[in-house]
């Protein structure tokens, strides 16, 4: 019997070696063989695009090269490796891929269906981390702006966090057209998985990889091969080149604290009257150590001969403070908060109603300062990169270590300088405004308006998103509320109103293709990693980073239906930073645990404008129309109520309910 299963085994080797094979795919040197010629560069991620390389952490670096190089409509490179190598993929990746023909969305997991459903063998995409078979919760975007039904990028969006130096494997089964035909899969494709020839030299070794680590995997997971219409392989990068030069900075300017005040100079001080505005606006410069080769936009980290971040002398920067009116007739002295402005914007932000109307709510004077790199006077080196230099068009994101720095030695001169000043002083001189008598006698006559112990920050839509970094260095502010923001810059800029000028301004002098220009997005993700609060996330509250303060913690304050930051990227911040939701809430976005109320520690609040129209927030673009949920949270009162609580120090602060039942407008 078993010699008569040998020769069967035998003939039926035979009759398989004997198969016609196709022609070799006719593809151009450095082509992704995957889609056979019909797309070089996707899918993406994809490790083809992975060399040895020892100079950098994980000792291998992405590379692309001949027809896989993206480039600009006129011939200029758009690929971001060319100005900075990247050693692996971003764990916040935004995933594109294409069947090269018109797609049905029909079955795919979408931004609001219940994630858990990614996490099954049944779904139609899966992300598999390679080593533990870990199925990791996504949803499936299609970008509206695409002008050819079969060329549509199809982006999956991991919703849970991935770790570093990790290979994981995307598959796609079941996708249909129109009609709820099953697609075939791209010709190289199918090859591999149909054990035929690909037929060209360059990826000899691609079909023994994909037996020996790619299939594996994917049958462990439960798949049919014969299913299969794509599938591919990419590792995540080092958490190293991301965050190196980010706390190199941050250690070199607590030092220099050490061992230095910060030469703060008043440029003026006005003092109101008016019931409906502040009691004074302080403008001045502090003057601090420079980590840039120069003092103005586009420059570059300051390196030394072993290319550390290193220190360029000190220079001045900008800041505002604003003393609400509520403190003129306090005798205690007031909180100190610092306060972070929107999108590329300015710290002049501090003097509206928005942040005037929270500082007077709390009785606390509010600082501010400019992020540099993403303040309204980088907007137009960014745009001019964009023209002249694609791949550095994110090189803003050096400055952004910078204004890290910067709001350190702020910090700091808050705690040793500025309450020494006449300009955040009471009065002296008797009746003046803004001098108290206790009534026990006592005079509050040229005492600080604020307590130097505690500090806390406020940051709004940009100043949550680069407040959730800030989180993770700062050691002196122990409070930090981060209200209408998100994390992971490319899933964000999707649906984000303030991108839509960007997006813009990308589409005329860079590629006005669409399928072209989302690629271009997508590989923006690992630059765009170096200051993106989602690879700081686990050193807020967890992994937290040497002098930070043990009593750390974080209050999110979020709207459904936002439509300048998208709401799924603040449910995603939370997550990442392990911070549960408040109850009672008008809906439980998925993956989030809940708390009841009032408690001590971090958590997330859900505000709903039921008035709201949420249709848009399917589509994978920002709102044309827009509406009020962004701007309107930070001026309820409910909202002031919950900041009010939370920022205090130790055991004084709670997170409150601020709301009869869920969240909604009063």
């Amino acid at each position: 019997m078993m010699r008569v299963f040998a020769i069967l085994s035998l003939a039926i080797a035979a009759c398989e070696a004997s198969e016609p094979q196709p022609p070799p795919l006719d593809l151009p040197a450095g082509c992704n063989p995957l889609m056979g010629g019909v797309d070089c560069f996707l899918p993406y991620p994809s490790d083809v695009y992975l060399v040895p390389d020892s100079s950098l952490p994980s000792g291998k670096r992405v590379e692309h090269t001949g027809a896989s190089k993206l480039m600009t409509d006129d011939g200029q490179t758009a690929d971001f490796g060319d100005w900075r190598p990247f050693d692996g993929f971003s764990k916040n990746p935004t995933i594109m891929f294409s069947l090269g023909t018109e797609t049905s969305m029909d079955g795919m997991i979408r931004m609001d269906d219940a994630l858990d459903g990614s996490q099954s063998s049944a779904s139609k995409t899966l992300l598999i981390e390679a080593e533990t078979g870990r199925l990791v919760a996504h949803f499936v975007d299609e970008d509206p702006r695409a002008d050819d039904p079969n060329r549509v990028p199809l982006l999956i969006r991991p919703m849970e966090p991935m770790q570093a130096r990790t290979r994981y494997v995307v598959a796609v089964k079941g996708l249909v057209d129109s009609e709820g035909v099953i697609l075939p899969a791209p010709e190289g494709f199918r090859r591999l998985r149909d054990k035929q020839a690909l037929g060209v030299a360059e990826w000899d070794s691609l079909a023994e990889r994909y037996e020996s680590s790619v299939f594996p995997v994917l049958e462990t997971a439960g798949l049919d091969r014969s299913d299969l219409q794509l599938a591919w392989d990419f590792t995540t990068g080092s958490d190293e080149q991301l965050t190196d030069d980010m706390f190199a900075i941050r250690d070199l300017a607590l030092e220099w604290t050490q061992n230095n005040d910060p030469v703060v100079s008043i440029r003026d001080v006005i003092e109101r009257d008016e019931e409906d505005r502040a009691w004074r606006i302080v403008r001045g410069d502090i003057e601090g150590p420079l980590y840039m080769e120069r003092d103005t936009q586009g420059a570059a980290i300051h390196r030394n001969e072993l290319g550390q971040p290193s220190q360029n002398g000190t220079a001045k920067f900008r800041f505002i403070a604003v003393i609400p009116r509520r403190l003129i007739n306090r005798f205690e002295p007031g909180r100190v908060v610092h306060f972070g402005h929107g999108f590329f914007g300015s710290p002049s932000e501090v003097e509206g109603g928005g942040a005037r109307g929270i500082a007077e709510a709390t009785e606390s004077v509010f600082v501010a300062i400019r992020w540099k790199g993403m303040a309204e006077l980088d907007a137009a080196v960014m745009v001019a990169d964009m023209a002249d230099n694609p791949p550095q068009l994110l090189r803003f994101g050096d400055r952004v270590h910078q204004a890290m720095a910067n709001w350190i030695v702020t910090s700091d001169a808050v705690i040793n300088v500025l309450h020494q000043l006449p300009a955040f002083q009471r009065p002296t001189e008797p009746e003046s405004l803004g001098l108290v008598i206790s009534p026990d006698g006592l005079s509050n006559a040229g005492q600080s308006v604020y307590d130097p112990s505690f500090q806390g920050y406020v940051g709004i839509s940009q100043g949550h998103i680069l407040g959730g970094v800030l989180a993770a260095l700062n050691p002196h502010l122990s409070r930090m509320v981060l209200n209408v923001g998100g994390a992971a810059f490319t899933h964000m800029m999707s649906r984000a109103g303030p991108f839509n000028s960007y997006l813009a301004i990308i589409e005329t002098v860079i590629q006005p293709d669409p399928f072209e220009r989302q690629k271009i997005l997508t590989t923006m993700a690992r630059v765009f990693d170096r200051f993106d609060p989602a690879t700081y996330a686990p050193y807020v509250l967890n992994n937290k980073l040497p002098g930070s303060p043990e009593d750390k913690r974080v209050l999110l304050q979020v709207g459904y239906a936002d439509a300048q930051v998208p709401d799924f990227a603040s449910y995603f911040h939370a997550r990442l930073l392990g911070v549960p939701l408040t109850e009672p809430t008008p809906m439980r976005p998925w993956g989030l645990d809940t708390v009841t109320l009032p408690m001590s520690g971090s958590a997330m609040t859900l505000f709903e404008f039921p008035d709201v129209d949420d249709d848009f927030r399917q589509r994978a673009e920002p709102t044309s129309s827009g509406n009020k949920v962004h701007e309107a949270i930070r001026r309820l009162e409910s909202t002031k109520r919950q900041i009010d609580a939370f920022l205090k120090p130790g055991d004084a602060s709670q997170i409150i309910h601020p709301c009869d039942g869920p969240c909604d407008p009063e």
